[in-house]
């Protein structure tokens, strides 16, 4: 093998390093991404809103769609030789779970219907002193504060040691893709 040769073969192999690397971030955001979602659920703010805004009023118990999409893998970029960023990007109510701050004004609507005293109402009623029942389809809530958890951030910092075994492993991808092991 000549000097050139050698050369060449270095080159390419260093440019074929970056891709490996922005998969090995990447996998590590996934993994980020999945244990937010498991914290935010743990909380009943996440476990009764996040999860049931995922396929309307039949949505299953644990699924969790609809906040998944609400906490995105960034694209992993590399911000100079050797440095790469990757992240999470939290929209809508992950956001605000994330950072704190205060929920609008809101409607509240009864998601299944029950009996009580042997009258069917929607989940949203109560008696009056007279003794007639008021039942509501709707509650009018006036909005409240919500507490921030940081469960990305936290998440995040948990997957970074996990980092370097996947950014390992794609390079051994790469590796025996190449031909060089």
């Amino acid at each position: 093998m000549t000097a050139e040769q050698a050369a060449k073969q270095l080159r390419q192999m260093a440019a074929s390093i970056k891709g490996p690397i922005r998969t090995g971030v990447s996998w590590a955001c996934k993994a980020a991404r999945t244990q937010a979602v498991k914290e935010y659920e743990g909380t009943s703010f996440g476990r009764n809103l996040l999860a049931s805004r995922t396929g309307g009023a039949g949505a299953a118990r644990g699924d969790n769609r609809g906040l998944r999409a609400q906490i995105r893998v960034s694209f992993v970029r590399e911000v100079s030789p050797a440095i790469f960023e990757g992240g999470l990007w939290l929209t809508g109510l992950a956001a605000m779970m994330e950072k704190g701050g205060r929920t609008k004004q809101h409607l509240i609507f009864a998601k299944r219907a029950r009996s009580v005293g042997g009258r069917a109402f929607t989940g949203l009623g109560f008696q009056l002193r007279d003794g007639r029942f008021f039942k509501g389809l709707s509650v009018r809530h006036p909005g409240g504060p919500v507490r921030g958890i940081s469960a990305a951030r936290q998440a995040l910092e948990r997957a970074r040691p996990k980092m370097r075994g996947y950014i390992e492993a794609a390079l051994q991808r790469n590796v025996e893709k190449l031909g060089l092991n």
